[in-house]
């Protein structure tokens, strides 16, 4: 809690969050190429596919301050089943809610569901958002990360994976939209999202709501 706090994740309502899927390890080893490096506080969430068969285990390393652990890569995900393969955290209990909204970052998830009070799932990363499988029954929307334009993708990894996972949805039936931080990156910052926005880090217009057949 001291990390989400300090990430800018103040209100949370921890009665939505299931605790069958995200946990703290007090003291967890962290390998580098393979050798151990050190034990580290961690919060540890299972993956799960559409079907809520466990996948395999994100961590994110931390210290006792509750900042990032000062590690080439204090955020890492095993490797997943062969069978198992696109998955989401399933951080917020959906309930009765018709709508499930998805994020790449376990951070922003939180955020999203803190200040719009929807549940959220958090698939990864970009790759993994863009393959993710949603339960039955839901619409899905997209809170996508804005990247800055590459040569593999001008319009940004994270909304070239949304428009993506939105075409896909709609031609399997599945209402879709994308909601996009309406803001410019700014200097010094390779991408901006829906914490950032939430944290008044970047000044937000309001959100565009974009469907895509």
């Amino acid at each position: 809690r001291l990390y989400f706090a300090n990430r800018g994740i103040g209100q949370i309502d921890y009665r939505k969050i299931d605790g069958r899927m995200i946990r703290f390890a007090p003291s967890l080893e962290y390998y580098e190429e393979g050798k151990l490096v050190n034990a580290y506080p961690a919060i540890v969430t299972m993956v799960c596919d559409a079907s809520g068969r466990p996948s395999t285990v994100h961590r994110s390393y931390i210290t006792h301050d509750g900042e990032k652990a000062n590690v080439p890569s204090p955020k890492k995900m095993m490797r997943h089943c062969a069978d198992n393969l696109f998955g989401a955290m399933k951080i917020a209990v959906q309930g009765s809610s018709r709508v499930l909204a998805v994020t790449e970052g376990i951070e922003t998830a939180l955020a999203v569901m803190g200040a719009f009070n929807v549940p959220v799932w958090a698939a990864g990363n970009a790759y993994l958002l863009e393959n993710f499988v949603p339960p039955k029954g839901v619409d899905v929307v997209i809170y996508a990360d804005k990247d800055r334009p590459s040569m593999i993708h001008p319009e940004g990894h994270g909304l070239s994976s949304a428009k993506s996972l939105v075409k896909r949805l709609w031609k399997e039936g599945v209402k879709a939209s994308i909601k996009l931080p309406d803001t410019d990156i700014p200097p010094g910052m390779q991408s901006v999202d829906w914490l950032d926005v939430v944290n008044g880090d970047v000044q937000q217009a309001p959100a565009k709501k974009t469907a895509i057949r």
